[in-house]
């Protein structure tokens, strides 16, 4: 399959007055393609009366674009690439760093056509263990709607098992590098700031002497 992903993220909890601020949207959008080396064609944004906006960046290797509803303090943006998908996370990444809100969801769905080279259709033990497999299926529980996501791995970094668990460290798409135990998701490279901060913000400059119970995520 000749593969472009599409990146699909909701913010909730926005702040109204900066999700309906044209000029916010213009930099962060041009900002995230700059940042995933992607080429801007062109621009459009329409701000609606009384409130919301949608906006639209054509780019080379597809489209960025972004709609939003302040009086429901939500946002929503999808990016469509076929760029490499190391430089697709770049952007999402800074979306996500940049818009203030409360809680978001991410999901990706990969896009493209049949070729030579299929796809794995499900990910397995002996299947990752096989480099020639560059992308496997990942389905993942959300716990919160009883629903799972499907997401691919784009390569297997770890996979080993310990006397109490399973352990994969792999590189997925939308989440960049990921630990994983017993097929739970534990920490993403995408969102580990939120982690980072929460932990470290209560040290002062002063503190020598540190203990960290329970190891954290491995990032802190």
């Amino acid at each position: 399959m000749n593969r472009g992903y599409h990146h699909i993220i909701d913010f909730y909890g926005c702040d109204p007055a900066q999700i309906e601020h044209q000029p916010f949207w213009d930099r962060v959008l041009h900002d995230a393609a700059d940042k995933a080396c992607m080429e801007v064609l062109c621009a459009k944004f329409h701000k609606f009366d009384p409130r919301g906006l949608t906006g639209f960046l054509l780019l080379s290797t597809s489209h960025l674009s972004v709609d939003t509803w302040p009086e429901h303090r939500h946002a929503a943006c999808d990016l469509f690439s076929c760029a490499a998908p190391e430089h697709a996370l770049k952007a999402v990444a800074h979306l996500i760093d940049s818009i203030e809100h409360e809680d978001f969801t991410s999901q990706t769905i990969e896009r493209g056509y049949e070729s030579e080279n299929v796809t794995a259709d499900s990910f397995s033990h002996e299947g990752a263990k096989d480099q020639r497999q560059s992308v496997a299926r990942l389905e993942l529980p959300v716990y919160s709607t009883g629903e799972c996501q499907k997401f691919y791995v784009e390569d297997v970094l770890l996979e080993t098992e310990s006397d109490f668990q399973k352990i994969l460290v792999a590189r997925i798409t939308a989440f960049g590098r990921c630990l994983l135990l017993n097929d739970v998701m534990q920490c993403a490279e995408v969102d580990h700031h939120i982690y980072d901060k929460a932990l470290l913000s209560p040290l002062r400059s002063k503190d020598r002497r540190i203990l960290i119970l329970g190891g954290g995520d491995g990032y802190v």
